[in-house]
């Protein structure tokens, strides 16, 4: 008998190790929230929004305070060429990631709080081919995600949640 319980136990702690490292040491207060194309991973009092949107995937996850908008689709542009958001790029730390196998960039505001959006892009999550044999492509879709005015625990709290972007497969 105590080796029955000694294996449960040893089972129960073996699944809750195992959920921690899936979700990379992020507190278990988190669920997946579904945007549709894709997923992220955010406090459980977070919510999704879809908005309207002419040519792409618009909305926002949101706890009422905090918000982080998105835009996903083929008229999505590079952050870097909207200059009414990037007119100085010495203002930014930016690194390029891999976030669900593809390659991103997140600019990051030197200073928190100074107005200034935080921004993760990744160009062509789906992985179109500009052109084939018989049709080009002008502009693939592109995804951006970004959260304005972050303070040090929100800038913090958006980089955990671009970090758990999932796009859905594709067939």
């Amino acid at each position: 008998m105590k080796k029955l319980f000694s294996s449960i136990i040893l089972l129960v702690l073996t699944g809750c190790a195992a959920q921690t490292d899936v979700n990379d040491g992020v507190d278990a207060n988190r669920e997946i929230l579904d945007a549709g194309d894709f997923t992220i991973f955010a406090p459980s009092d977070w919510e999704f929004t879809q908005e309207m949107g002419t040519d792409s995937i618009v909305g926002k996850f949101s706890d009422g305070e905090m918000i982080l908008r998105f835009d996903y689709g083929w008229y999505t542009g590079d952050f870097t060429n909207n200059s009414v958001y990037f007119e100085d790029p010495s203002a930014y730390t930016v690194t390029e990631e891999t976030i669900d196998g593809l390659e991103a960039k997140i600019y990051v505001p030197n200073e928190a709080s100074s107005g200034k959006p935080t921004v993760l892009f990744i160009a062509n999550p789906k992985g179109i081919e500009p052109c084939t044999e018989d049709v080009c492509i002008l502009n693939q879709e592109n995804f951006e995600m970004l959260g304005d005015n972050l303070n040090e625990e929100e800038l913090a709290l958006a980089l955990q949640i671009f970090r758990t972007v999932d796009f859905k497969q594709y067939e």
